[in-house]
């Protein structure tokens, strides 16, 4: 084109489009790829979520336990100064 003197300015292209659905194959494999990923990381905010959530569980257990330890330590501390104020009357 260039030896006969014409120069192309702008080229623009509606379609393209293949006997063998090349581009729509690549299309579909693209939604493909890209819905895997999304159900990946679905999964792994779900396992993130429960790991979460089991471990609050425990740390709840556990605060009880220690609640429950700390008034019974209380309780006996209570206890042996009451003993300790009888035998001091006795």
């Amino acid at each position: 084109m260039y030896k006969m003197g014409l120069e192309l300015v702008s080229l623009n292209i509606q379609d393209v489009s293949d006997n063998n659905g090349y581009y729509k194959n690549i299309a579909s494999i693209d939604a493909s790829d890209k819905q895997q990923a999304a159900n990946i990381k679905a999964a792994e905010v779900e396992r993130a979520t429960r790991e979460k959530r089991q471990l609050n569980l425990k740390k709840q257990k556990l605060l009880k336990q220690m609640l429950v330890v700390n008034l019974q330590l209380q309780k006996w501390k209570l206890n042996s100064k009451k003993q300790k104020k009888e035998k001091k009357l006795i």
